[in-house]
């Protein structure tokens, strides 16, 4: 068993995925950072604690890819992210933006059994 992921952490991972990088071209840590709006010298600390964890791999060049322990984890959590985002998008009518944010919080915070049971009911 693979060890817990932090709310960081997981939020590092899910950003990696939605900028579509993380699984074919890998993800680099100025993109992460970017995106979430933080420094990159946190968001390097956080990939290199993915990468010791196994959710990762480093490639050259500060790019990296989802290992297959990360590709197993994504493709759990990403469809529940994507059908929260989605409600909150089309249903509710936020922006992408704020839509991408709520479902991204939801994620972060709930474990997987309550999401799984959250998204029964959207």
């Amino acid at each position: 068993m693979q060890p817990p992921l932090t709310r960081g952490q997981l939020k590092c991972l899910l950003m990696g995925v939605i900028t579509q990088k993380a699984a074919c071209e890998g993800i680099r840590g100025i993109d992460i950072a970017s995106a979430l709006g933080v420094s990159r010298a946190s968001i390097r600390k956080i990939l290199a604690i993915l990468t010791e964890k196994g959710y990762l791999v480093h490639q050259k060049q500060q790019v990296y890819l989802l290992s297959d322990t990360g590709k197993e984890m994504i493709d759990r959590i990403f469809p529940l992210y994507e059908k929260i985002f989605c409600y909150f998008h089309q249903i509710v009518h936020l922006s992408e933006f704020d839509a991408r944010e709520g479902a991204l919080a939801l994620v972060i915070t709930l474990n997987e059994d309550n999401l799984k049971d959250l998204c029964k009911h959207l």
